[in-house]
């Protein structure tokens, strides 16, 4: 009833085999999620390392570095201005140690808030912060002091340290 028509040839189909995007996208997945896992256990096992690491105990080593003090001559403006700073640096250090925080860029003030919170001797308070100031005179406002005067810092330094050493074992053997 209608008119015939030729067959025509066979057109061939271009087949895209996708199967390497498959296996290439799964190793990427799979290095992925190696590095994830890699990253999460090596973060995991990290343990807080201590503030300074030191076999000594803080006071010990507040008292090595004083004593290695001893050995300035205190001939020259410079010695004297490190030897103040030198000082600061000590009790900061050994607060930091004692109570497990960095307070090394902290001023003299809040030095002298932080003792005023864990040791309640108002002259003990007031003697440091005449250490502090003297140091703080020393280093900024170029207060050269007499060799005396620096020595005598450098024991009420040393005092106070030990004051304070003997007020934290209180509090670790009434705790106990």
């Amino acid at each position: 009833t209608g008119n015939l028509r030729d067959i025509k040839p066979i057109i061939g189909v271009k087949l895209i085999d996708y199967s390497w995007w498959y296996i290439a996208a799964a190793i990427a997945f799979g290095l992925l999620l190696l590095w994830l896992v890699y990253r999460y256990i090596k973060k995991r096992k990290k343990k807080v390392k201590p503030l300074f690491d030191s076999p000594l105990t803080a006071y010990e080593e507040a008292m090595q570095q004083l004593q290695l003090l001893d050995k300035n001559t205190l001939g020259s403006n410079e010695e004297i201005k490190q030897y103040h700073v030198s000082l600061s640096d000590i009790l900061k250090r050994y607060l930091s140690r004692l109570l497990q925080k960095n307070l090394l860029n902290h001023t003299t003030g809040d030095i002298l808030l932080i003792h005023n919170q864990i040791a309640t001797d108002k002259e003990m308070l007031s003697e440091l912060a005449g250490i502090l100031r003297t140091n703080d005179a020393v280093k900024f406002a170029k207060y050269i002091p007499p060799k005396y005067e620096s020595e005598k810092t450098k024991e009420q330094l040393k005092n106070i340290l030990t004051s304070i050493e003997k007020h934290f074992k209180n509090l670790k053997t009434t705790t106990s």
